[in-house]
């Protein structure tokens, strides 16, 4: 009787993985993989294309098939994209871990905390971390609103008749805002020839199928609780419009005369 002795192989894989991890700067953080497959299974980690082997600041550990890289005080040069891979006689699988490394807010504070009475007062605070960072000033538990400023200006066009325009302000400031778009005195409502909308810290008013009537001024009014601040632009519809003059002679005799003129010169 012949036996044969069977020896099952089974790939690797990876079946436990993080796939994006966060860390405040100096902490220490374990970057961790769990894998499954036939033995002996190889493992390593890699930064940048470099294998990372152990060191005083890296530790390294593959135990119970769970592989863990340890930094032991991450520096802001350990963020990026470390990439696991898993091997054994039959095949290599491999996942990649992204490490985002926070700095800590650091406040540097520059101010007197005594002014004479009537005086103006100015307050700098400087203010260092990993970005994004925001900010806010509050007095006595209440936050301190910032009135609006306008980063971009809608910009003044020259258009054709029937044209649709789209003027839009980029402003900054404490939310909720208020929105108003004017022409002349007169308040621009969203119908069937104009749309106003805000967007964000972005103001729009759409005008639709321009006519000559509608070359002017227009402004832009944005207001939040701490203050208001207005805006302004053209709007200049051009083209050439044909006139007709009839003369009245004597003998009951008419003179017809056609005039072509730029609108702007009719307005």
């Amino acid at each position: 009787m012949i036996k044969f002795n069977i020896l099952k192989l089974i790939v690797t894989f990876i079946i436990e993985k993080p796939e994006v991890i966060n860390v405040t700067l100096g902490d220490a953080v374990s970057l961790e993989c769990k894998v499954s497959g036939t033995p002996e299974i190889k493992v390593k980690w890699t930064k940048d294309g470099i294998e990372l082997t152990p060191s005083r600041q890296n530790k390294l550990n593959f135990e119970n098939n769970l592989s863990s890289l340890k930094i032991q005080s991450t520096q802001l040069e350990d963020a990026g994209d470390y990439l696991f891979e898993a091997t054994n006689s039959v095949d290599t699988c491999s996942c990649k871990v992204k490490l985002i490394v926070v700095g800590q807010c650091k406040i540097t504070v520059n101010f007197s905390t005594q002014e004479v009475l009537g005086s103006v007062v100015y307050m700098e605070c400087k203010v260092a971390g990993s970005l994004p960072i925001s900010v806010q000033w509050t007095k006595d538990g209440s936050v301190l609103a910032m009135p609006p400023s306008f980063v971009s200006e809608p910009e003044s066009q020259a258009v054709i008749p029937k044209a649709t325009v789209h003027f839009q302000g980029v402003f900054q400031g404490t939310p909720p805002f208020t929105v108003k778009w004017f022409k002349d005195d007169t308040e621009q409502i969203t119908g069937p020839s104009c749309s106003v909308g805000l967007e964000g810290l972005s103001c729009f008013l759409d005008l639709y199928s321009v006519g000559f009537l509608q070359s002017g001024t227009y402004s832009c009014q944005v207001s939040n609780d701490a203050g208001t601040v207005k805006c302004t632009t053209n709007l200049l519809v051009t083209g050439w419009i044909i006139l007709f003059f009839a003369t009245l002679h004597l003998f009951n005799s008419i003179s017809f005369f056609i005039f072509i003129a730029p609108s702007s010169l009719c307005l």
